[in-house]
């Protein structure tokens, strides 16, 4: 099945320059009560939002900074016709960053990501290399 990818990357970007940390996975809210998401999260959001689903991309918002669990974040995937093993790895890659190279490992990958590999069956990013 093609990926309806279009947007989805500057999306991501501009959720995860517009929080001011990015947070073991799924999402946790901030001490202003602001909800920042893992990774994978910002990817799901944005997919639901490059496809004009802003009623989705709050619902899940909401459902994971209120205690959501992964599989909720893999749902959002799977609705959005893109593999859970890629969500899964997303959070991975996400988890495995020390709390202060987070943010910029996270924006790195989005940055360097292209459209079409945003949303890769497998473990697509577990191999990036972060240090370069």
């Amino acid at each position: 099945m093609a990926l309806a990818t279009n947007g989805v990357r500057e999306r991501a970007i501009e959720i995860a320059f517009g929080q001011a940390s990015i947070p073991k996975s799924p999402a946790t809210r901030d001490t202003q009560g602001r909800v920042m998401l893992c990774l994978a999260a910002i990817v799901a959001k944005a997919g639901f939002l490059a496809r004009g689903r802003q009623s989705d991309a709050s619902e899940l918002e909401r459902d994971l900074a209120d205690g959501g669990a992964p599989e909720r974040l893999e749902r959002a995937f799977a609705d959005l016709g893109w593999d859970i093993g890629e969500c899964r790895a997303k959070m991975e890659y996400n988890d495995r960053m020390e709390e202060g190279d987070r943010k910029l490992a996270v924006l790195k990958y989005l940055t360097t990501a292209n459209e079409s590999t945003l949303c890769l069956r497998g473990d697509a990013i577990s191999h990036m290399d972060v240090s370069e």
